[in-house]
Order: C-alpha cells, then structure tokens, then sequence
C-alpha cells in the first residue's frame, strides 16, 4: 500500500498542541478540551466507544471538561498505552494501560 500524503484531521476546533502514542493519537484545543482517536485497547482513549465490539476510534472525539474535574487542559502527553494530563491548576490526571503500575495509582487496573 502506498504511503499516503498529509491530510487535515476534519472534526477537531482550533489545536495548540498534539500528542501520539502507540498506536493512538491526541489534540488539544484552544477550550482545554482532549481529543483522542486511534487504537482503544486498554482504555487509552479515555472513554468508551460507541460499539462495543469496536478496537479503535478512526475520528477525534473530545473527552469533555467533566473528564478532568471541570478544569480545562494545558499539557497532554501520550506515550505506549498511557496517557496523562496536566490542568490549569497543576492537577495531573492519568488513564489508559496500567499492567506496570505507571499511571501511579496503587494498583495496576487499566
């Protein structure tokens, strides 16, 4: 299969910063909201998909304030499964694989 040329990611509002993972992708746009698309295993995506029998999310699609305690977003980063999320007051959120005890939590529940 040929390698495709650059294209615009349609659905996303203004983005200030990008983020990817393995296998997975994130955005963040102007309002401090997270937008995540690509592989969903592990719950790296951060929220349920709209089938269940789907492994990945091909469009962006937000996780919404409430998903962060209501505080908009400043800093995602996204790295193998796990991905984490830092607000405009400092707090640090977390989600996604956890099978090494990396998110920080206590257990190593995805």
């Amino acid at each position: 299969m040929p390698a495709r040329a650059p294209a615009r990611v349609a659905g996303l509002p203004v983005v200030v910063l990008v983020a990817a993972g393995c296998m997975f992708s994130g955005a963040l746009d102007t309002d401090g909201q997270v937008w995540m698309w690509g592989l969903a295993a592990s719950g790296r995506l951060g929220y349920p998909l709209a089938a269940p029998d789907a492994e990945q999310e091909a469009v962006p699609r937000s996780l919404g304030l409430a998903a962060f305690g209501g505080k908009k977003v400043v800093l995602i980063s996204l790295r193998n499964g796990t991905a984490t999320a830092v607000t405009e007051r400092g707090a640090l959120w977390v989600w996604g694989a956890n099978d090494n005890r990396q998110m920080g939590l206590g257990d190593a529940a995805d």
